[in-house]
């Protein structure tokens, strides 16, 4: 059971990594990478949603950090960037009609 403080922190987390509003520095930085690409920010947007529908990926990330904050969005921002750039191949590869790749739907860094 995730604990009240615990809650309120991973909201935080969950803010801190949103890529349409956060206002955290280290995560615009992070964001700021692949800016330019639609595709990537818009796959981020929509990961990080769907994260905010079911927290178990933010308290992963916030329990791998003990606790931290901080250093849980910078990783929760990088693993969101990493999910999204893997569903752009994905994608490429099914239009290009590669099969058998998968979804990557359920798909979870191990970072």
């Amino acid at each position: 059971e995730v604990l009240r403080d615990d809650y309120d922190a991973i909201q935080e987390l969950l803010n801190l990594t949103d890529p349409e509003s956060t206002t955290s520095q280290p995560v615009i930085d992070i964001y700021s990478a692949v800016a330019e690409d639609e595709n990537t920010m818009r796959l981020c947007i929509e990961g990080h949603r769907a994260m905010r529908a079911s927290l178990t990926n933010a308290i992963r990330f916030y329990h791998a950090r003990q606790g931290d904050v901080p250093a849980a969005s910078r990783q929760l921002a990088r693993h969101l960037l990493w999910r999204a750039e893997r569903n752009m191949q994905l994608e490429a590869r099914q239009a290009s009609g590669g099969a058998g790749e998968g979804s990557a739907d359920g798909a979870c860094a191990s970072e």
